[in-house]
């Protein structure tokens, strides 16, 4: 099946168009890297170093040195965890009267009768 989507002369085609694409690229990016070795020398040549100048830097601590292989130990220094918080949450809920002021809970309301409904037929 794929023989007749992509036969001989197709490929062949792909091929030389892949393949003059990436030369036309590759000469561009050659030419554009290109540094002209004769301008380069005359500006040398030009520029005469002035007076000396003293530059003061501080020099830092130079960072360790990675190793090849094996492992790498960080160091962590713990900090201590703030105390937790205490939160305190109040809520009041009104109690339901029970009409007789006594403490006891109310009755539930009674259930609903269940009806049957007869059909008088057709």
């Amino acid at each position: 099946m794929a023989s007749n989507r992509l036969p001989a002369p197709r490929v062949a085609g792909i091929a030389a168009w892949t393949a003059a694409a990436v030369t036309w690229g590759t000469a561009a990016v050659a030419l554009a890297n290109a540094a002209p070795v004769e301008e380069a020398e005359v500006v040398a040549l030009e520029i005469e170093p002035e007076q000396p100048q003293v530059v003061e830097q501080e020099v830092l601590e130079p960072l360790p040195v990675m190793p090849e292989s094996g492992l790498v130990v960080l160091r962590y220094t713990p900090s201590e965890k703030p105390a937790p918080q205490v939160v305190v949450q109040r809520v009041t809920v009104a109690a339901p009267s029970s009409g007789g002021g006594s403490s006891a809970a109310p009755a539930p309301a009674p259930a609903p009768k269940k009806t049957k409904a007869k059909s008088k037929g057709s």
